[in-house]
């Protein structure tokens, strides 16, 4: 069986590869480029990496895939490009198995979403062996570290103290500046200890609270849009290559679609909604329950199941979208917005059709197979 092949084009495999050079580029040489770089890592390049794979090959990919490693490396240090590294490959193999097997799209949604959850642990399970139970601690103090050496630390740590990020007590906000050895000015020792002191405990915190909303919340996303988008992009893009005489290929030898159906049609079946709906409605008890443990269980439930009703709301919203005959254009951009700005909304939508199913996407087809006749135009 086929895959994704090597490289499907030169031209698509040396612009792909150079379209993500540039992005890592911006975000290595920005001022500050060390948060950039680990954003990037758990945001924008765990997408846009899949993607790769589906409109250019494997070697684009991994090639694109190492200049950015390289790049994590020298701006943050050894530590980032391993996460990088981490987080990024077994997603991208999942996908390529995937569609190499030619399995069901929903098998390739969880084999991208749990090899991340997969990889996530076992990182954190090694830097806990590492480290012990001050993990988070200590990695907040690798940050801050990071940021005392930073070149432009001042300039960075003016902005969020402008932007209130950062606060200072009367007694030193009235004369936080020293003179600095080479000319100018810098923050004095004592109101740099104060910084590195709340900057210490947000990125504690934030640390604490990101690894579960990854494994709960971002591995959904990731696997069910990150795969939609893949595939769709792969599939137009070999269309246009099949048309132009490119390749001799068919266009499922070439970016194989695994049965996915349109996003408009994608929702979750009625069983699987229900314990789904019931998996939310205890999360609610249990994060009422003043235990931290079932708390923090019932958050990563909550997660789950919003992530999963928020994708079928913006699958609704594409519904709307095709019958009332919106611009295409037009509209990605309104679900990528809605999807960011008003996730609850999102939600809500997702709930509503799954629960009086307004699509009718659960009606049993009839013998002639006409029951979805409207929808599937």
């Amino acid at each position: 069986m086929q895959g994704p092949r090597l490289y499907f084009t030169p031209r698509s495999a040396l612009l792909s590869f150079l379209l993500c050079s540039a992005l890592t580029a911006l975000q290595f040489f920005s001022p500050i480029p060390g948060p950039y770089l680990i954003m990037g890592t758990l945001i924008v390049y765990p997408y846009l990496l899949l993607i790769i794979l589906t409109v250019a090959g494997v070697l684009p990919a991994l090639a694109s895939l190492m200049v950015f490693v390289a790049a994590c490396y020298a701006g943050v240090g050894a530590g980032a490009a391993i996460l990088a590294l981490s987080l990024l490959l077994p997603p991208l193999a999942a996908l390529w198995l995937s569609m190499r097997k030619r399995v069901e799209a929903h098998l390739a949604m969880a084999a991208v979403g749990l090899s991340y959850v997969a990889a996530l642990l076992l990182l954190y399970l090694l830097l806990k062996w590492r480290m012990g139970d001050q993990l988070f601690s200590l990695l907040a103090q690798q940050v801050v570290s990071a940021l005392d050496r930073m070149s432009n630390r001042d300039t960075f740590l003016n902005a969020f103290y402008q932007y209130g990020f950062l606060s200072l007590p009367a007694e030193l906000a009235d004369n936080p500046l020293v003179e600095a050895a080479k000319g100018g000015w810098t923050f004095s020792p004592a109101v740099l200890e104060e910084f590195y002191r709340q900057a210490h405990t947000r990125v504690d915190l934030w640390l604490r609270s990101l690894l579960p909303i990854l494994i709960s919340s971002y591995s959904v996303s990731y696997g069910v849009l990150g795969v939609y988008l893949s595939l769709r992009l792969g599939g137009r893009h070999a269309r246009a290559m099949v048309v132009r005489q490119e390749l001799s290929q068919s266009i499922e030898e070439v970016c194989p679609q695994l049965g996915l159906p349109p996003f408009a049609l994608w929702h979750l079946p009625a069983q699987p909604g229900k314990i789904l709906l019931g998996l939310g409605a205890l999360s609610f008890l249990l994060r009422l329950s003043g235990s931290i443990t079932l708390s923090l269980a019932g958050q990563m439930m909550y997660n789950v199941c919003s992530g999963f009703l928020m994708i079928q709301g913006l699958s609704v919203l594409e519904y709307m979208q095709r019958r009332r005959g919106l611009r295409r254009g037009f509209g990605r951009i309104l679900m990528a917005l809605l999807f960011v700005l008003l996730p609850t909304a999102m939600l809500i939508l997702g709930v509503f059709d799954q629960l009086s199913d307004p699509r009718k996407l659960r009606t049993p087809r009839q013998p002639d197979g006409s029951a979805h006749k409207e929808e599937e135009k």
